[in-house]
């Protein structure tokens, strides 16, 4: 296609415009895909936060209970698998 020109200075062809446009909507699809990661990275925080919490309370709650059976049972270590408790 010949070069046109105005007073203004040089149009860009039709292909140039159209190769143009492709890169601007490549860069639109990342742009929304980057916020779309950002949205997710949110939530996750939000998740993580939440089970950090409940972490937490159950650490609290395993210690209360720790303390309640030392005192019940003295000192010592509990066969998960047999439920005896073996003193020190």
């Amino acid at each position: 296609m010949a070069e046109v020109k105005t007073n203004e200075g040089k149009k860009f062809t039709e292909e140039e415009m159209k190769n143009i446009s492709l890169i601007k909507e490549d860069y639109n699809r990342i742009t929304i895909k980057l916020g779309q990661i950002e949205m997710d990275k949110i939530l996750l925080d939000e998740q993580r936060d939440d089970l950090n919490k409940k972490y937490f309370e159950v650490r609290e709650k395993e210690i209360k209970y720790a303390k309640e059976l030392s005192s019940k049972y003295g000192e010592g270590s509990l066969d998960l698998d047999t439920g005896i408790f073996i003193p020190q």
